[in-house]
C-alpha cells in the first residue's frame, strides 16, 4: 500500500513493480501523474516517458521521416516556389503568400532565442534549395491563422531519400530544431509521429535539446 500513502523506499518500484516502468503492454493507458513514468503519447510532452516507450508504442512508425502518401502532391496546384525563409517556421512564396508550418513552432529569430538561428539557416538551406515544395493542409486547423498566413504541411523532395516526398515540418522536430506545438497540434494528422520523433530527437539531444533548455 506504500504507493497510496505515499511513503515508498526509493527503490520499490524497481523491486517491488518493475512493470510500471516499462511501456509493455501499457502504450494505450491514460495519463497518470502517481505512476514512475508515463506510456500514452502525453508523456512526450511532460518530459515523463518511460525509457523503452519508443521501442514499445512506435508501432512501425518511421522515426526518421514521414513520407507523402501516394497521390498527395499529384494536383499542380498544390506546387509553390520558396521565396524568402522569415525564420525556422515561416516563409513566403514567390507568389506573395506567407506561409506558417502546422503542428511545429521553432525558436524566435525576433526575441533572439536559444537555436532560432540554426533552424532558421536549416529551413534556408532546404526550402530555398528545393525547386519547388507541395503545401497541404489540416482538416483540424482553418486554412489562415490571425496573421493571414497560410497553414500548411509542406512536402520536400529529399535527397537523402533519392527525391522522394518527405514531410518538412516533422523533419524539423526529427532534427531538433523545432517543437510539437500545442494546442495548435491536438488531433492533427501527424501529431503522434511527430511526437515520437521529438522524443528521440530529446533522447539523442539534437539540436536545441543540446544547446538550449527545452524541456
Amino acid at each position: 500500500l506504500c504507493p497510496k500513502y505515499g511513503n515508498c523506499c526509493p527503490d520499490w518500484t524497481a523491486l517491488c513493480a518493475p512493470q510500471l516502468l516499462s511501456c509493455a503492454g501499457r502504450c494505450d493507458e491514460a495519463f497518470d501523474p502517481d505512476l514512475p513514468c508515463q506510456c500514452g503519447m502525453e508523456c512526450v510532452g511532460h518530459g515523463s516517458c518511460c525509457t523503452d516507450h519508443l521501442q514499445q508504442c512506435a508501432n512501425g512508425i518511421d522515426l526518421d521521416w514521414v513520407m507523402a502518401p501516394p497521390g498527395l502532391c499529384d494536383n499542380p496546384a498544390l506546387w509553390r516556389t520558396v521565396d524568402e525563409v522569415k525564420d525556422g517556421d515561416t516563409f513566403t512564396t514567390t507568389a506573395g503568400e506567407k506561409v506558417r508550418l502546422l503542428t511545429v513552432n521553432t525558436p524566435e529569430l525576433t526575441g533572439d532565442e536559444c537555436w532560432a538561428k540554426m533552424a532558421s539557416n536549416y529551413s534556408w538551406q532546404t526550402l530555398s534549395g528545393a525547386p519547388e515544395v507541395c503545401m497541404t493542409g489540416d482538416p483540424e486547423q482553418g486554412d489562415v491563422d490571425v496573421y493571414g498566413r497560410l497553414l500548411r504541411y509542406v512536402w520536400f523532395k529529399a535527397p537523402q531519400l533519392d527525391g522522394k516526398l518527405a514531410l518538412f515540418n516533422a523533419r524539423l522536430v526529427r532534427l531538433g530544431h523545432a517543437l510539437v506545438f500545442y494546442p495548435f497540434a491536438k488531433d492533427n494528422i501527424y501529431e503522434t509521429p511527430a511526437l515520437l520523433m521529438q522524443e528521440k530527437a530529446h533522447q539523442l539531444g539534437l539540436g536545441g535539446w543540446n544547446a538550449c533548455d527545452w524541456k
